[in-house]
C-alpha cells in the first residue's frame, strides 16, 4: 500500500501540472497581527530528538499572549537543521493544537532540493495550514529575479490553494546579486508582468525581514497593495506599522507577544510615547541578550522562550551549543532587571 507521504509527493507533481496554465490570482486574506517564529523543541539528548509533546503548551501559551499566527520551522525553529519527516510532524502536532485555539499554521516549506519544498508545500495544504512560507535555495542560490520567480513557482504550485509567501531574508539566504538581496518591488513586477494574470496565482505575499523601510513600504504600496508584506524585523517593528504594515513576525513574540501586541494598540491609538517604551524594551532583548557577544555561541532566544513561556524547549541543535548555567543564571537576573521575570523566580 502506498505511504501518506508518497501519496503526498505524488499529489505535488499533479499539482504542478494542473495549475501550469492558470492565470487567475487567487484572494487571500491578509495576514494581521502578530506571528511567532516558533521554536522546535528538542529533547535533551544527543541526538536531540524534536519533542513534538511541548507543542501544545507553547500554542496554549501564545493563544494566553494575544499571538495568533505561528510559522513553524522557519530560521528560528531551525528549519533546515530538521529531516523533511521531522518538518511534516512538526507541522502536524501544530495542526492539532494550533487551530483549537484560534491559531493560524504558516508553514516554511524552503529547501535546497525543490522536490522536497513542493513535498512539504503539498503536506502543508493536505493538513489544512494557512499558507506557505518559502526560503530560496541557500547553497545554488538563484541570482536573478527570473530564477527566483521560477523558483517560487515550481514550489507554490503544489499548494495552489494556500496563500503563499516569499521569505526575504538577505542576511541569512545572501541570495541575488547584492548582500541585500533582491529588491521585492522588482519581484512583484516580475510576477504581475505576464499580462494575463500573476505568474504565480497563489503568491500572496512577503515575510520581509530585513532593515530597509524605503523598500518595505515601496513593496507594500505596488499594485495597490495587493501584496502582503509581513515584517520581520521585531527590533524597529514600530517603524513599519507606520507604513500601514498590519502584520508580523519574529522570534521575540515568543516571549513578549502581550508587550508588543500593545505596542500595535499603542500605535493604532497615536499613542507613540507608549509605544516608543515597549520598542525601546524590545531593541534591549535584540542588542543586550539575543546579540550579546559573549553568548553567541549559545541559541539565547531559545532559552528565554523556555524561562518566560514556562514550556520548557530543550537545547538548539549544533552548531549552536547549550548555554551553561552559570550563564543561564545571569541571563535570568538581566530578565528580572528588565521586568520580564518576577524577581523571585528561582
Amino acid at each position: 500500500m502506498m505511504s501518506t507521504l508518497a501519496m503526498i509527493a505524488l499529489a505535488a507533481c499533479a499539482n504542478a501540472v494542473s495549475v501550469a496554465d492558470q492565470s487567475a490570482a487567487v484572494e487571500f486574506v491578509k495576514m494581521e497581527g502578530l506571528m511567532a517564529a516558533a521554536f522546535t523543541p528538542f529533547n535533551s539528548t544527543d541526538v536531540r530528538q524534536v519533542n513534538y509533546n511541548a507543542v501544545e503548551g507553547q500554542a496554549k501559551w501564545l493563544a494566553q499572549t494575544g499571538v495568533m499566527h505561528v510559522l513553524v520551522a522557519g530560521t528560528t525553529g531551525e528549519s533546515v537543521k530538521l529531516t523533511i519527516e521531522e518538518r511534516q510532524q512538526l507541522a502536524e502536532e501544530w495542526m492539532r493544537h494550533g487551530p483549537a485555539l484560534g491559531i493560524k499554521i504558516y508553514v516554511h516549506v524552503g529547501c535546497d532540493a525543490l522536490d522536497n519544498a513542493r513535498q512539504l508545500a503539498a503536506h502543508a495544504e493536505h493538513i489544512g495550514a494557512t499558507g506557505i512560507v518559502q526560503m530560496p535555495g541557500s547553497y545554488f542560490r538563484p541570482q536573478t529575479v527570473d530564477q527566483l520567480l521560477a523558483e517560487l513557482k515550481y514550489v507554490m504550485a503544489a499548494a495552489p490553494s494556500l496563500a503563499g509567501y516569499y521569505y526575504h531574508i538577505p542576511s541569512m539566504s545572501l541570495s541575488g546579486p547584492t548582500k541585500s538581496g533582491f529588491k521585492m518591488t522588482d519581484l512583484i513586477a516580475a510576477n504581475e508582468a505576464d499580462g494575463h494574470g500573476p505568474v504565480i496565482p497563489n503568491f500572496a505575499g512577503i515575510k520581509f525581514t530585513d532593515y530597509d523601510l524605503m523598500q518595505l513600504n515601496l513593496a507594500h504600496q505596488a499594485n495597490g497593495g495587493k501584496y502582503d508584506m509581513v515584517f520581520g524585523r521585531d527590533e524597529i517593528l514600530m517603524g513599519a506599522l507606520t507604513f500601514g504594515i498590519k502584520g508580523a513576525v519574529g522570534s521575540t513574540y515568543n516571549y513578549i507577544g502581550t508587550q508588543m501586541n500593545q505596542l500595535i494598540d499603542a500605535v493604532n491609538k497615536g499613542d507613540f510615547d507608549s509605544a516608543r517604551k515597549i520598542q525601546t524594551m524590545c531593541d534591549h532583548v535584540v542588542l543586550d541578550l539575543l546579540q550579546n557577544p559573549n553568548w553567541s555561541n549559545y541559541n539565547v532566544g531559545k532559552v528565554i522562550g523556555s524561562m518566560i513561556s514556562g514550556v520548557e524547549l530543550g537545547p538548539p541543535r549544533l552548531p549552536s551549543i547549550p548555554m551553561p548555567e552559570a550563564e543561564k543564571a545571569a541571563l535570568r537576573k538581566a530578565l528580572q532587571d528588565m521586568g520580564l521575570l518576577p524577581a523571585t523566580q528561582a
